[in-house]
């Protein structure tokens, strides 16, 4: 698409990268991943510090 851009890190084996995805004039930043010449957003999830998942992790309150 033309409101996408992909940036793979240079020492990923497996196509590993971020997206750089824009959408009703807001920009987002994606974890994402090459294969076979597609492109894959992954899904990530906030996270304390522990490695537990809390909604507080989104707005910095640890």
């Amino acid at each position: 698409m033309d409101d996408e851009i992909f940036y793979e890190y240079e020492s990923s084996q497996y196509g590993d990268g971020v997206l750089l995805n824009e959408y009703r004039r807001e920009f987002s930043l994606v974890a994402a991943k090459r294969k076979d010449g597609k492109i894959f957003m992954e899904w990530v999830f906030p996270q304390k510090r522990d490695g537990s998942n809390s909604p507080e992790a989104c707005f910095g309150i640890l």
